[in-house]
C-alpha cells in the first residue's frame, strides 16, 4: 500500500520523540529537516531525469515532478504548474488513467520496482541503499552532539 518508505531504521518516530526532550533539540530538528529537503530535491531530479528518458507524456510532464519536505518527511509530488488544471494534466502521466486501464491506484508499496507512480517509485527503489545510507549519516551527525565522547 502507498505510504512512507521504510529506510530500515527501527522506530525512527520514537527516536525523533526522544530528541524533542533533549537540550538543543531545535538544531537537531533543523538537521533532519535539511536532510529531508536535500533528499526531496535530489530524488525529484532523479525522477525528472527518468521521466524524460521514458518519452511520451512522461517526458512532456517531467518538470511537473517536485520535491517537498518537512522535518518529518521527504516526498516527490506531481505538482504541475501552480494551477489545478496544470496538475490535473500532469497526473495521468505518472498515475495512469482509469480509461486506459492502467490506473496505479493505492495498492502499491513505496520503493518497489514496477509499482507506484511511473518514474518516481522506480527511482526510490533503485536508490534505496543511498537513502538509507544518507539517513544513517544524518542520525550519526545529530547524535554526535549528544554523545561527544562516543565512537
Amino acid at each position: 500500500m502507498a505510504g512512507a518508505f521504510d529506510v530500515g531504521i527501527p522506530d525512527l518516530k520514537a527516536f525523533r520523540k526522544t530528541l524533542r526532550g533533549i537540550e538543543g533539540e531545535k538544531e537537531w530538528a533543523k538537521a533532519l529537516g535539511r536532510f529531508n529537503r536535500d533528499v526531496a530535491r535530489d530524488f525529484a531530479g532523479y525522477s525528472m531525469s527518468a521521466a524524460q528518458s521514458m518519452g511520451g507524456q512522461q517526458a512532456h510532464f517531467a518538470n511537473a515532478l517536485t520535491g517537498r519536505a518537512t522535518q518529518r518527511e521527504a516526498r516527490i509530488e506531481v505538482a504541475g504548474p501552480r494551477t489545478p488544471k496544470g496538475k490535473a494534466r500532469a497526473n495521468p502521466a505518472f498515475w495512469g488513467t482509469k480509461a486506459q486501464g492502467n490506473w496505479i491506484g493505492t495498492s502499491w508499496d513505496v520503493g518497489v520496482t514496477g509499482q507506484g507512480p511511473y518514474a518516481i517509485n522506480d527511482q526510490i527503489a533503485r536508490r534505496s541503499v543511498e537513502i538509507e545510507t544518507r539517513m544513517r549519516g544524518v542520525i550519526d551527525e545529530v547524535t554526535r552532539g549528544a554523545f561527544p565522547g562516543g565512537s
